[in-house]
């Protein structure tokens, strides 16, 4: 059977999927004429069935985790990780990384512009990861759930409360300033995640009494 494609997706084949160096810039860049391919594609092999996908775009999966500091989400990360063959990002790491300690609250906008390049270089390869971070403002979590449209976000909201989380934050070797938290728990009351943000699903993790 003779696959007949018009000359821009030719084109595009030709430019990109000819060579596998060129794979993960071209699903970057492109994800729509993909999306165009495939369903073109489906429609010559099986013409007479209709297409379940029908210019629905080829996404990954990817995961973010919203709480306080020291409300579980860490852990649950590595978990999370071998569950979904997904790849964490701390922005704990990425702290230390531009300001030499996790500790440092550091400036936001910073902190995303390396967060959101670790998020897409590694959806361009269709690996799915986990956001570890506290995303307790609105505002920054839509940031995130607008970032791509390859990407389908699910929500883990840990609900732990606060008390517990000061206890805890105090036990740690690399403790936040207590203030801090009690302006994200603060964040949290006022907006918390909503599904219609933007997530393809949000579960709510409680911990056990």
């Amino acid at each position: 059977m003779t696959i007949k494609l018009s000359r821009e997706h030719g084109k595009f084949l030709s430019d990109y999927m000819d060579n596998p160096n060129n794979w993960a810039d071209g699903f970057s860049t492109h994800p729509r004429l993909l999306t165009e391919i495939r369903d073109n594609i489906y429609h010559q092999v099986y013409p007479n069935l209709p297409n379940p996908n029908e210019g629905k775009l080829m996404t990954t999966n990817c995961y973010l985790l919203i709480g306080l500091p020291a409300s579980g989400k860490t852990t649950a990360s590595k978990e999370l990780a071998v569950a979904k063959k997904a790849v964490v990002i701390s922005t704990d790491k990425i702290r230390k990384q531009l300001y030499g300690m996790e500790t440092v609250q550091g400036e936001w906008k910073e902190i995303e512009a390396v967060l959101h390049e670790q998020i897409l270089r590694n959806v361009s390869n269709g690996q799915s990861v986990i956001v570890d971070a506290t995303h307790c403002i609105k505002a920054h979590r839509k940031v995130l759930l607008d970032l791509d449209e390859r990407i389908d976000w699910t929500g883990y909201y840990f609900q732990t409360n606060v008390v517990a989380c000061y206890r805890r934050n105090e036990r740690r070797s690399r403790s936040v300033p207590r203030h801090i938290i009690a302006s994200m728990s603060a964040d949290l009351r006022l907006e918390p995640p909503s599904k219609d943000e933007g997530f393809k699903q949000l579960l709510t993790v409680m911990e056990e009494n």
